[in-house]
C-alpha cells in the first residue's frame, strides 16, 4: 500500500472551512474518509456535496446492522419491550444508548434527536446516487462487553458511582467545548478501555472500509475518530477475534455454584445432622431474614403488587441455583406490569433528575425495583447465612 496521507489529528481538527478528510492509495483504488461533526449543517451540507462530487462506488458507514435496525424501523424501536432486550442478552446495548441520550442532554443537545441521523441522512445521499452501502462498524454489543470486561471490580463500581453523581447533579453546561464529547470523556476518564473501546473499533472499521467494493470509496466516519482509524490502514487486522465477545474464565463461572452447593450443603447438615433442631426451624432460619431484607429493600422503589410478592416468594429458593434470582423474577414480574418500552429511554436524561421523574419514567422506576431487590436478596442472603452458620455451630 502507497500513499497514505494521514493528517496530524490537530490537523484535523483546525479544518473548519470544510468537513475534515483523509486520502488513502492503495494502487488504483481510492479510499476518502469524510469526517462528520454533531449538529453542523453547513458541514453536513458540504459532506453531501462531496460524496456527489465523488460519485464513489461504495459508501462505508460507521454504524452496525443492529443500530441501524433500531435508527430506520420506528415499528420495531417503539414496540420493542425491555425485557425482550434482558432476554437477548443486550442490556448493555440499552445501556449504551441510555447513557449516550444522558451525555448529550448535560451537553445542552436536543435529547429527542436520535443517534446516528447524521449518517442516516448522507446514506440517503449515497442511494439517490446509486452507490452500494456498507455497514462498517463492530456491533456495539460486542465493543461494550470487551471494554467492560478490562475494568476492574473495583473500577467498575467507581464508574458507576460516578455515573450516578453525574446523574443526579443539576449542574448543566450549555456551551461545552468541542473537545468535550463522549468519545472524548471516556478516553479521559475510562484509560482502562483504551485498547477495546476505541483501537479495536477503529481498527475493525478500517478494515470494513478496506474489504469495500469498488475503486473508489468514500467512508464517513465521526470527524473525532477521523485520524486514529486512517492510521490503521496497513494494520493487519484478525477480524473474527476482534467480533467475538470476550468469554468468562470457567473458574469465575463456577463460584456461584459453589456458593450454592455450599449453602445447600448446610440445610442438607441441619435437616439430618442436627435431630435436636426442628426443619421449621432451620428453614425460618434462612428464609426469615431473606424476606425482610428483600421485602425492607422493596419497598421504598413502590414495586407492584405483583412484584412484591414473586420477590417474597422467590427469595428464600435462590440458593438452589445461580440462575435463579430475586432480581430476574421481580424485573419480569415488574416489567409485564408496567410494559416499559425502549423509547422510554428519550426521556430518562429529564427524568432521571428529580425523584418524581424517576418514578414517572417505567423504564426507570422498573430498573430502580430490579436494583433494590437485587441488593435487598444479597443481603439477606448473606444475613441468612450467617444466623444458620451460628445455629449450626
Amino acid at each position: 500500500m502507497t500513499n497514505v496521507n494521514v493528517p496530524p489529528l490537530t490537523a484535523i481538527a483546525d479544518q473548519t472551512d470544510q468537513p475534515p478528510t483523509v486520502t488513502l492509495q492503495d494502487g488504483a483504488r481510492r479510499i476518502t474518509l469524510v469526517g462528520l461533526v454533531d449538529d453542523d449543517e453547513a458541514g453536513l451540507a458540504r459532506v453531501d456535496r462531496i460524496i456527489t462530487d465523488l460519485n464513489p462506488d461504495t459508501v462505508c458507514v460507521a454504524l452496525c446492522e443492529t443500530r441501524f435496525k433500531i435508527l430506520t424501523d420506528d415499528a420495531f424501536w417503539r414496540s420493542l419491550k425491555v425485557i425482550d432486550v434482558l432476554r437477548q442478552g443486550r442490556l448493555l446495548m440499552l445501556l449504551g444508548t441510555v447513557a449516550t441520550a444522558w451525555f448529550q442532554h448535560r451537553q445542552g443537545k436536543d435529547v429527542a434527536v436520535r443517534l446516528g441521523q447524521e449518517m442516516l441522512a448522507r446514506m440517503d445521499v449515497a442511494r439517490e446516487m446509486g452507490a452500494k452501502l456498507e455497514f462498517g462498524e463492530r456491533d456495539l454489543q460486542v465493543t461494550l462487553k470487551r471494554s467492560w470486561r478490562q475494568l476492574s471490580a473495583n473500577r467498575r463500581a467507581k464508574t458507576l458511582l460516578q455515573l450516578l453523581r453525574a446523574l443526579v447533579s443539576r449542574k448543566r453546561r450549555q456551551r461545552p467545548p468541542s473537545s468535550d464529547s463522549l468519545h472524548g470523556a471516556l478516553r479521559n476518564h475510562l484509560p482502562e478501555v483504551e485498547a477495546p473501546f476505541f483501537e479495536e473499533a477503529d481498527q475493525y472499521l478500517m478494515d470494513s472500509i478496506r474489504r469495500a467494493e469498488g475503486d473508489h470509496v468514500v467512508a464517513l466516519v465521526p470527524a473525532e475518530r477521523l485520524a486514529a482509524v486512517a492510521a490503521f490502514f496497513e494494520t493487519p487486522v484478525d477480524r473474527g477475534a476482534l467480533a467475538t465477545p470476550p468469554q468468562t474464565p470457567w473458574w469465575v463461572r463456577s463460584v456461584p455454584w459453589l456458593v450454592s452447593m455450599l449453602l445447600i450443603g448446610l440445610l442438607i447438615y441441619g435437616f439430618f445432622g442436627r435431630r435436636d433442631l426442628s426443619f421449621s426451624t432451620i428453614l425460618m432460619t434462612w428464609a426469615v431474614p431473606n424476606w425482610i431484607c428483600t421485602g425492607l429493600f422493596m419497598l421504598p422503589a413502590r414495586p407492584t403488587l405483583a412484584a412484591f410478592a414473586a420477590g417474597l416468594l422467590v427469595t428464600p429458593f435462590t440458593v438452589l441455583s445461580p440462575l435463579l434470582r430475586t432480581a430476574v423474577v421481580v424485573g419480569l414480574v415488574e416489567g409485564w406490569r408496567r410494559r416499559p418500552l425502549v423509547t422510554d429511554c428519550e426521556k430518562i436524561p429529564v427524568d432521571i433528575s428529580s425523584r418524581a421523574g424517576i418514578y414517572r419514567n417505567p423504564l426507570t422506576h422498573t430498573l430502580l425495583v430490579v436494583v433494590l431487590s437485587h441488593l435487598g436478596s444479597n443481603l439477606g442472603n448473606y444475613v441468612g447465612a450467617f444466623l444458620l452458620l451460628r445455629l449450626l455451630a
